[in-house]
């Protein structure tokens, strides 16, 4: 099992929307509702391009998306939050465990 992090780019953002919507993913961060596609949109690009606090991963696993990680700061440099999404199909795995590790 061979895990890749790799800088989020534009062509990603239909990825992001469609891992953003799952139940599980807006359980997990407090999101009752789905956003609309042109809400995130405006989000991916927001934070993607423009927000240098915000750093968005894609998570490859064996050369296929399985998930995404947002980092960003929360205070002094060295205070940063991490949100993991991994995929419904790919959870289990211990995928998140891997990436944590790659973060501290």
């Amino acid at each position: 099992m061979t895990i890749v992090l790799r800088p989020a780019v534009k062509s990603d953002n239909e990825f992001f929307f469609r891992l953003r919507n799952e139940k599980h993913s807006r359980h997990s961060s407090g999101t009752k509702h789905s956003n609309t596609f042109e809400a995130h949109c405006r989000w991916f690009i927001q934070k993607s391009m423009f927000d240098m606090g915000y750093h968005l991963f894609v998570v490859e696993l064996d050369g296929n998306m399985v998930g995404y990680v947002r980092s960003n700061w929360i205070g002094k440099p060295d205070d940063r939050e991490i949100s993991i999404a991994i995929s419904a199909v790919h959870r289990g795995k211990g995928i998140c465990a891997k990436i944590i590790a790659l973060f501290t």
